[in-house]
């Protein structure tokens, strides 16, 4: 990690110090693979709902669940 944020941030970190680390075991959701995503954001009218359950369970799931859900919406308006 060191190694990883002085090429970041461009400082030599050799000389940090660990301060904490934690391990939070089962953080995400299983997500089997080869599962299929929600292909639909709108549960009912005028109701929309993301999460990253809703695709992978990830940072990166829950803000491409939001963005498609964001997208349906707008979609609908226009319609």
């Amino acid at each position: 990690m060191r190694r990883h944020l002085a090429l970041l941030w461009g400082a030599d970190s050799s000389d940090w110090s660990l301060i904490a680390k934690y391990e939070i075991p089962k953080s995400l959701p299983i997500f089997a693979p080869g599962a299929q995503g929600v292909t639909s954001a709108k549960i009912s009218n005028n109701i929309y709902v993301a999460g990253d359950y809703r695709s992978t369970p990830s940072q990166n799931g829950a803000l491409l669940s939001g963005r498609l859900a964001a997208e349906e919406l707008l979609f609908d308006e226009r319609s």
